[in-house]
């Protein structure tokens, strides 16, 4: 959609976007636990669905506005002959382009330690911490808080650079910090290792502007998103299962955090794709037409 309304502003959109993403998952945090108390649990999961409601009304905006665009386009052209619906582009190969896997490897890792802490952060926080929900909810806040910034400067960031891979880099190297705190000191500054964590996942808005940086139409970007996301995604779905099954087995969340971090440094191997800056376009012709990148 950033691709199709407002190409010639990525960067800016992208981090727009990404930023209001975080700042309702902050709210989230911040209010799930009072409004649950004051009321019930019921409640406090119902209210999602009146933000859901109004998500829709700006949508039926947008599509109205487009019908009437299309209307006039016609009674410019003098035909009230319905436009036909536009044709289907081909499916691109995609698990063919290395560049697609690399993003999609980005986004996941930017997606699966969040999705892992959405679910469990609070409960890890109240065993290892020993704070009480309340502080742990507002602990789990500064988590997705800290995180605006890094969206609102990585896409802008990316746009302008020719080599965004050492943002990846970076992310690991939070990723690692917030966790070996963590871990090993989680009774001191408990807040130093969330809010580092927190910053740790540069490689989510990084993925957003790449899969519109690295394709050169519209229609490609649609198929790169859907391939991107389904990996990030379908990814991110199992990590509050595997970090749960991994307390249940061990009995504690040492092992469980161990393997988040492990799997935080897989955005350092995709980086070493993404540095060389080829297009899907491109990408997928340097392999099924060798001579090309003659």
């Amino acid at each position: 959609l950033v691709k199709k309304y407002f190409p010639d502003r990525i960067g800016i959109m992208t981090s727009l976007y990404v930023s209001l993403l975080i700042l309702s998952a902050t709210m989230t945090s911040l209010i799930a636990v009072p409004v649950a108390t004051a009321t019930n649990w019921r409640v406090a999961l119902a209210q999602w669905g009146v933000f859901a409601f109004m998500v829709a009304v700006p949508w039926l905006a947008v599509l109205t506005r487009d019908t009437r665009s299309t209307h006039a386009e016609q009674l410019r052209k003098g035909s009230e002959t319905p436009v036909a619906a536009p044709t289907r582009q081909a499916p691109l190969p995609l698990l063919r382009s290395s560049t697609a896997w690399a993003i999609g490897v980005t986004f996941a890792v930017g997606a699966f330690a969040s999705y892992a802490f959405f679910a469990w952060l609070p409960v890890i926080l109240v065993d290892i911490s020993h704070l009480d929900l309340a502080q742990a909810g507002a602990f789990s806040a500064i988590f997705t808080l800290v995180g605006i910034p890094p969206a609102l400067l990585i896409p802008v960031i990316a746009q302008h650079v020719k080599r965004p891979d050492f943002i990846l880099h970076a992310g690991t190297l939070l990723f690692l910090g917030g966790f070996v705190g963590l871990i090993f000191f989680p009774l001191v500054t408990p807040w130093l290792w969330i809010g580092i964590l927190g910053l740790a996942p540069l490689a989510f808005p990084l993925a957003l502007t790449l899969i519109n940086l690295r394709t050169e139409s519209h229609h490609t970007s649609l198929q790169l998103s859907g391939f991107a996301q389904s990996i990030s995604y379908i990814s991110a779905s199992f990590a509050p299962i595997i970090v749960g099954v991994t307390y249940e087995l061990t009995g504690g969340w040492t092992v469980a955090l161990i393997l988040l971090a492990l799997v935080s440094t897989a955005g350092s191997f995709s980086a070493f794709i993404i540095r060389r800056g080829r297009t899907i376009e491109a990408d997928l012709a340097l392999k099924s037409y060798p001579s090309a990148s003659k």
